[in-house]
């Protein structure tokens, strides 16, 4: 804060630029989670993990948002709008991630079929759950 002798502190003024950047970081971040849906879909990886990955660098996105809109205004709002950019900016590294493991995996399949013995429905209406007794 500039100290004003002869009134009030006058606060900060945000940057172009810095506001510039954030709104590019949140842009790109939700556009690359929408072409990470249709890659997710597309992977094996368990939802539990590709929210991990997510919210991982959440935090470290809405570390920098905070820190750097904690100058100019210090509110519950503050704290709120920086975990929304943490998050749509995070969209990002996870697309990153999810193109990694779709594009560079290995393309070398064999189609095999098993004849089911048992199947069993889980809790929840999920899809059946099948065991296989595989020998290699």
């Amino acid at each position: 804060m500039i100290r004003n002798y002869y009134g009030p502190p006058i606060p900060p003024i945000p940057s172009r630029r810095a506001g510039a950047l954030a709104l590019v970081a949140l842009l790109v971040g939700t556009f690359s989670l929408v072409a990470e849906i249709g890659l997710f879909e597309l992977t094996f990886i368990p939802l539990l993990v590709s929210m991990e990955i997510w919210t991982a660098f959440a935090i470290i996105s809405f570390v920098i948002f905070i820190r750097f809109y904690w100058k100019y205004k210090k509110s519950f709002s503050t704290i709120l709008v920086s975990l929304f950019y943490g998050y749509a900016s995070a969209g990002l590294p996870l697309y990153i991630f999810m193109a990694t493991n779709y594009y560079f995996a290995n393309n070398k399949t064999t189609p095999q079929t098993f004849k089911v013995i048992s199947a069993e429905v889980g809790k929840f209406k999920n899809p059946p759950v099948l065991w296989l007794h595989t020998k290699g």
